[in-house]
């Protein structure tokens, strides 16, 4: 495994871990979710950085999961995919963060 795959892999792990510290608090919804999407971003563009030594510039979750198939067979819950996919955010600003489809609405 090449040093750039490895680097990737490593930022989803701390998306990961950054998920495990703050699970169980339900003020972090929206924040619990862009790292879901982060942690899964960055895994699946560390199998095709290691297949293809490209980085592809898309955050769409599903385009990724397609890309990857023709290289890897992941078993992935497509619903669960397509909606942490739908919690992509742009801007990390906080009048956004009320956009997340089903996510915390604090005004």
């Amino acid at each position: 495994m090449n040093e750039l795959t490895k680097e990737w892999l490593n930022h989803a792990k701390k998306d990961l871990l950054v998920i495990e510290k703050i699970l169980d608090d339900e003020n972090l919804t929206n924040i619990i979710a862009f790292h879901s999407q982060q942690c899964i971003e960055k895994a699946f563009k560390s199998i095709l950085i290691f297949y293809t030594g490209e980085i592809p510039r898309i955050h769409n979750l599903l385009k990724l999961y397609g890309m990857i198939s023709e290289y890897e067979k992941i078993d992935v819950n497509l619903q669960s995919l397509k909606r942490i996919n739908e919690t992509y955010i742009d801007s990390r600003y906080p009048s956004d963060l009320g956009l997340l489809p089903n996510g915390q609405h604090h005004h």
